[in-house]
């Protein structure tokens, strides 16, 4: 009998954890910066209203004490060289590789695809990330405190997320958890699912820096009113599934063209505007959405 109870408690707090984690690539897919690379307080803001929109559609809100602990694991999945590793293209199956048709000048190496990163405890506790964090954190000294079991880890897994909760360590649960989300944020990026380093010279960068916690995009919560929860069985779902979408839908700035190992997106008709032309074509919402822009001619 209490191995019965014990189980239920387990698979109740993984149901838990498992519905809170659905919302991203709902979240992600209505930002106005959607096609972009995302700067540190970016992420920020994400989980920021990730949590929010958790919470306003969810019967089980998340512990107050959460926020902090979630945004601060969100943050700090860019500690070097752990970022090398927020790449899938579900195009060619790969995480960031060297490609001369997109990068000839950048040796990247191979690294391994984030939706397998997110799982594999064993890549993530090599010597290679065992060093002194880059990120500073944004807790206090007594959250910091909460966590510091794990401040000197480097297993921030799914599955490391779970086994903190079931345990009862809660505030080690969301930080954890907070690293995941970070890897489905990244999912929504083209950079990141088509295999381009944009070593500091990504288009839109710039443009999604200047979202965070201080500048919240005030049209957001009209955005989300006719949203809702998604909920997938396994969390290589939403890899796959935000991953094929990003790709598959939107450029980045060295993947445009055949040339690049992409044949898609493919315009459907050419708009003109200002002197500058368009390519446009419908998602399967039946949104007109620009996929690439050139100069026109005066």
């Amino acid at each position: 009998m209490e191995n019965r109870k014990y189980v239920d408690v387990v698979m109740n707090r993984k149901s838990d954890k498992t519905t809170f984690f659905v919302i991203f690539s709902l979240i992600l897919s209505a930002l106005p910066f959607v096609a972009s690379a995302y700067q540190i307080d970016t992420h920020a803001l994400l989980t920021d209203e990730t949590i929010s929109f958790y919470n306003a559609h969810s019967d089980n809100d998340l512990p107050s004490d959460a926020r902090a602990f979630l945004i601060d694991g969100t943050r700090r999945e860019d500690d070097a060289p752990r970022w090398m590793n927020h790449f899938y293209d579900p195009i060619h199956e790969r995480g960031l590789s060297y490609d001369p048709k997109i990068n000839p000048e950048i040796p990247t190496g191979d690294w391994q695809k984030s939706k397998e990163w997110a799982e594999d405890g064993d890549n993530q506790n090599k010597l290679t990330y065992k060093v002194p964090a880059t990120i500073a954190s944004i807790l206090t000294a007594v959250e910091r405190w909460k966590i510091s079991e794990i401040t000197s880890k480097t297993d921030f897994t799914w599955r490391e997320a779970i086994r903190h909760y079931v345990n009862g360590d809660t505030e080690q649960a969301f930080f954890t958890l907070g690293h995941i989300l970070h890897l489905i944020q990244d999912t929504s990026v083209p950079d990141h699912t088509r295999n381009d380093p944009h070593p500091g010279d990504s288009p839109y960068e710039n443009f999604a820096g200047k979202y965070n916690l201080s500048n919240v995009d005030k049209n957001l919560t009209d955005k989300l009113k006719t949203k809702s929860l998604i909920e997938l069985k396994k969390l290589d779902e939403y890899f796959n599934g935000l991953a094929k979408y990003s790709s598959n839908n939107f450029y980045s700035k060295d993947t445009i063209g055949i040339q690049t190992g992409f044949s898609i997106p493919e315009q459907e008709y050419v708009s003109e505007s200002n002197n500058y032309f368009y390519g446009i074509k419908r998602d399967e919402n039946t949104l007109r959405k620009i996929r690439g822009i050139r100069g026109g001619s005066n």
